[in-house]
């Protein structure tokens, strides 16, 4: 029996992070290197339970140049520590010991340098190679006159990526792409972009009946 108990994980390749949760692994007779994982490396929540035991009877064991810590036999399956080694001054991750090692806040499951751009991958949105908190807005804020202006460089909430432009089965919410739009909105023509926006009043049947676009 193996259970994997976390609402919500980040993986590229051997780097990994569980955002949410908790690791329960028990009693997989052939689920090797479990227990040569340091789970307190990828799991976010400090306190989150992990229980791993009882796993991978016969299994060959990291290779030396892992010192004890693998997902795998291979000299290329040594696990990458990028939280428990960090100095305290770093805020989550680091790629070493040292102080001015640390992660940008906006990285998850580790880095290879101090840059937004050097995450293995990104707490929220990818935009462009960046991990940033949110995508472009639609107005920015001119500190000359004191007003929001629109913002050339708009991007759109595409799962985890922003996009200048929705799929074209996708419409514009706001700041996100969505399929469709919520009942109290309606799809509008605005430049060729079709967006949502309050109907003001009753919506029109199909708008409420939210038919879903493929």
């Amino acid at each position: 029996m193996a259970t994997f108990y976390f609402s919500l994980s980040q993986s590229v390749g051997k780097h990994a992070e569980i955002l949410s949760g908790g690791v329960y692994i028990e009693k997989n007779d052939k689920l090797c290197h479990m227990d040569t994982i340091d789970w307190r490396d990828i799991v976010r929540d400090r306190d989150a339970e992990i229980v791993v035991k009882d796993n991978g009877r016969s299994c060959p064991p990291c290779h030396e140049a892992c010192k004890g810590r693998c997902w795998g036999p291979r000299p290329e399956d040594c696990q990458t520590l990028t939280k428990t080694i960090c100095a305290p001054q770093c805020n989550g991750h680091c790629f070493g010991p040292n102080p001015n090692q640390c992660c940008h806040d906006e990285c998850a499951g580790g880095c290879s340098g101090p840059q937004d751009t050097d995450c293995f991958a990104c707490r929220l949105f990818n935009d462009s190679g960046a991990c940033v908190r949110q995508c472009p807005q639609p107005l920015v804020y001119n500190k000359l006159t004191f007003q929001l202006e629109p913002n050339p460089h708009t991007k759109y909430q595409y799962g985890g990526v922003c996009v200048a432009s929705c799929p074209h089965n996708f419409v514009v919410d706001q700041t996100s792409c969505v399929r469709a739009c919520p009942p109290d909105k309606m799809e509008v023509d605005k430049n060729g972009l079709k967006m949502c926006e309050p109907c003001g009043g009753l919506c029109p049947k199909g708008e409420q009946e939210m038919v879903r676009r493929w």
